[in-house]
């Protein structure tokens, strides 16, 4: 054993000279690593957002310099890992005989006297040194050597605390600091320090092993007179260390070091950007002035936090802001002014999610494209009429039912375009993507930028126009920023390298018409249609021109804003990061609040107004049946494109009181549900009487003396006079649903249910 061990010596010392003009000159020196490089972030104001140093491909920490390290923190390090590491020119051969004396009498590797310089190459070099443990120990060598030959001792030190793994998958001394004592290094204790110095070698040390390796530690230290003897015991010191480290307990000192530490960390304005800006452009160096207004950001963190306080208790715990400026000249991009990711960025893990990032589901935010793709696509106007009724549809995933409902679970009949949007009636929306095929509304959110999209429309289904295939707070932003505009999606800027070159993110692409993203901008600044659903006073309203659109997830998970002006787009999301239930909080009332302080404090005295082509007529069309208004109709104010008519008078107002003209044209009678070849599943664990398949026949508008009539399973013919829900109690089989009109067999659904 001991002399196989000896040949490989042999056989590596024979080597040398080969392994050293390998390492010189194969493996450079990395750059971004440890070197003096770094990218200094500015807002637009030109204050510091923040210093960074290149990060490892795959890792991330937050490189932090000596300077920001605790008082003798380095010294206490030194002191535990490499004693000589000032004096030595990276290899330590006092420490290296040591070793091989003590290896040599083992006959086996005990000792491998590293010092920090040789387990720095190990961090950097991690991924090209040889695995055979000899000819690496060889390589470490003559790396240690020219790392010491090209920087100084405080950058390889520093650098050292910055790629050092710890515990629970930290890596640098920052995140570790975070981790362990839930604060920023600079604000540790000697105490703290010492123990941190203890666990770079032994991260998963138990806390027996802590105890007795920090008590031998810190006395050395003492008596080196690197530190002053504590005021109490070194025991309880320890356990009250091994408290905070191993039972989650954190003294009153620690508290009150955290309020300091919370204090000073609102001074870093837009973390969550910072963090995402890297994370997107990891490249960049040098000096980057961001599109950020810092002070902004600060103002929006606080409106944030006070709104915040009364939507916490019905759940809403956490909440994210985007506010994007429009440049007057549409060929520029977007610019972001300011990202908002959570409530405090510091407050543990949840803290650090990126809310205007995290996709979620988007609600009713996404109604205004496909009614945008229906104008473009399908003809229909603001004053086009649409059905909010009853509606069932077949899914293509195992044959399901989709059956849309309204958030008040009613139907409110017919109604013009406008109406429908500006109240976000669930069912109209559905309606019009079955016209169009999911497929055109699956490809206009991939052509948006909504790269989450995984799945294919079969499977997203027509629950995409309500929000159920998700989308980030950002992106939304974005997209809203067509309808702001001409239509036409467009970049977004984020800043500009150090050479001036502009840093922008998406695409230019045009998603819908210019003609048709000013009407639904009408629509959606129309603060009397929307106040049918959202009363007379809600945060929708303001003494100037604001086009928005919320949006409230099932549960109540994610409550959203989307709304802009003629500058400014402004996002807002509140929920709960785990994904829980609020109670009641919905886009309108727990997002609102926020948009709508927010907005204010972005426009100031300001009054934006809406512009609209001088050749577009302003024609009151009746709220009903989308003709003209005369004068017993409730009317809405529509813009008229140049070329475009409206028809006919108005066919349900003709008289006081809303009585109807005798020459309305009747609708057919249907059955709106059960749909054909729909299968309904019976409970065995519920009662059959709950368990009773939906029977909906429409009967709008039938004349006078017209016989309908319905009949289940070839029985008798039940009569119809008007539009009828009613549950059926049948049993496991096929069945049939078939409606007569004067005798005649007009339709005829076939169904099952099954066990």
């Amino acid at each position: 054993m001991a002399g196989a061990w000896k040949k490989n010596i042999i056989i590596g010392l024979a080597l040398l000279p080969a392994f050293a003009a390998l390492i010189f000159i194969a493996l450079p020196i990395p750059r971004g690593i440890i070197d003096g490089s770094s990218a200094v972030y500015l807002s637009d104001e030109g204050a510091v957002l923040h210093v960074s140093r290149e990060k490892r491909s795959g890792a991330y920490r937050e490189w932090i310099s000596l300077e920001d390290t605790p008082p003798l923190f380095a010294e206490m390090v030194l002191s535990a890992e490499d004693r000589r590491f000032r004096y030595h020119p990276g290899i330590d051969p006092v420490a290296i005989a040591r070793a091989a004396l003590v290896n040599l009498r083992a006959g086996r590797i005990v000792s491998g006297a590293s010092t920090i310089t040789q387990q720095t190459v190990r961090l950097v070099w991690a991924d090209f040194l040889p695995r055979n443990r000899y000819l690496r120990k060889i390589c470490e060598l003559f790396l240690a050597l020219r790392l010491e030959a090209h920087y100084s001792k405080d950058e390889i030190l520093e650098a050292y605390l910055n790629l050092i793994p710890f515990r629970n998958n930290r890596i640098g001394i920052a995140a570790a600091s975070r981790e362990m004592f839930g604060r920023e290094t600079r604000h540790l204790t000697r105490e703290e320090g010492a123990a941190m110095a203890l666990f770079i070698r032994r991260s998963g040390m138990s806390r027996d092993a802590f105890l007795r390796r920090f008590i031998i530690f810190y006395g050395s230290l003492i008596e080196g007179r690197l530190i002053p003897p504590p005021d109490g015991p070194v025991q309880d010191m320890a356990e009250q260390l091994a408290g905070a480290l191993f039972d989650g307990k954190r003294g009153p000192e620690t508290a009150a070091a955290t309020r300091v530490v919370n204090r000073t960390r609102e001074e870093r304005a837009a973390p969550h950007f910072i963090d995402w800006f890297r994370m997107k452009f990891p490249e960049v160096r040098g000096q980057v002035k961001t599109t950020l207004s810092a002070n902004l950001n600060r103002r929006i963190l606080g409106i944030l936090r006070r709104e915040l306080q009364t939507v916490e208790e019905y759940g809403g715990t956490n909440g994210a802001v985007i506010v994007i400026e429009l440049p007057r000249d549409s060929r520029k991009p977007l610019i972001l002014r300011a990202m908002v990711g959570s409530v405090d960025y510091y407050s543990g893990e949840d803290g650090q999610v990126n809310g205007a990032l995290a996709v979620r589901s988007a609600g009713s935010t996404l109604k205004p494209f496909i009614f945008a793709l229906a104008m473009d696509l399908l003809g229909i106007r603001p004053w086009s009429t649409v059905e909010d009724r009853e509606m069932g549809l077949r899914t293509f995933v195992d044959g399901e039912t989709f059956r849309p409902r309204n958030y008040d679970l009613r139907y409110w009949g017919p109604m013009t375009v406008r109406d429908a949007l500006a109240t976000s009636r669930n069912i109209p929306a559905v309606d019009l993507m079955r016209k169009l095929g999911e497929g055109t509304f699956y490809r206009f959110l991939s052509d948006a930028g909504f790269d989450h999209l995984v799945q294919g429309p079969d499977v997203q289904g027509p629950g995409m126009v309500l929000g159920s295939a998700g989308a980030s707070l950002l992106q939304l932003s974005i997209v809203y920023g067509a309808l702001a505009g001409n239509g036409e999606l467009r970049p977004l800027k984020i800043g500009c390298d150090e050479n001036g070159n502009a840093i922008t993110v998406g695409a230019r692409r045009r998603l819908v018409s210019e003609r048709s993203a000013l009407l639904i901008t009408h629509i959606l600044a129309d603060r009397e249609a929307r106040r049918r659903a959202f009363g007379k006073r809600n945060f929708q309203d303001f003494p100037f021109d604001v086009a928005s659109k919320t949006g409230t997830s099932s549960d109540y998970r994610d409550a959203w804003i989307i709304g802009y002006t003629t500058r400014h787009i402004v996002g807002v999301w509140v929920g709960d990061f785990s994904g829980k239930k609020m109670r009641g909080v919905s886009g309108g009332w727990g997002a609102g609040r926020i948009f709508h302080q927010v907005m204010r404090d972005l426009v100031g005295s300001e009054k934006p107004r809406f512009s609209y082509p001088l050749s577009w007529k302003r024609v009151s069309v009746c709220r009903a049946s989308g003709r003209p208004a005369g004068v017993h109709c409730p009317p809405s104010t529509e813009l008229l494109p140049e070329n475009e008519t409206i028809e006919g008078a108005c066919p349900l107002h003709a008289f006081p009181g809303g009585a109807p003209a005798q020459n309305i044209t009747p609708s057919s009678p249907e059955i709106v549900a059960p749909l054909n070849g729909e299968v309904f599943l019976l409970d065995p664990h519920q009662s059959a009487s709950t368990q009773q398949v939906p029977l909906s026949i429409r009967l709008p508008s039938s004349p006078a003396g017209q016989s309908v009539r319905y009949a289940v399973n070839g029985g008798p013919k039940i009569p119809v006079s008007a539009t009828i829900r009613r549950p059926l109690p049948l049993g496991p089989g096929a069945h049939t649903v078939t409606l007569f009109v004067e005798g005649e067999a007009v339709q005829s659904v076939r169904f099952q249910v099954v066990r």
